[in-house]
């Protein structure tokens, strides 16, 4: 799983695959996953919201309380 963060309250998935799949990206992958990670670090909390709304990005919601194994 491949995570860009701005080291606050931005993360967003980039990439995720199967470690029994593929052992890697190579390094045209990782150059253009960079480039893909600085553009959407860079989008404003507005810009963001009209992408979720057009479909192009999903929020994902994370709650401890909501994980397996936790009660």
């Amino acid at each position: 799983m491949l995570i860009a963060t701005n080291k606050g309250t931005r993360w967003i998935f980039v990439y995720g695959f199967p470690k029994n799949e593929r052992s890697n990206i190579d390094k045209d992958e990782e150059d253009a996953l960079k480039q893909l990670a600085a553009h959407l670090l860079a989008l404003t909390s507005q810009t963001l919201d009209q992408a979720e709304r057009a479909g192009e990005l999903m929020e994902v919601h994370c709650d401890a309380k909501n994980q397996i194994g936790h009660s």
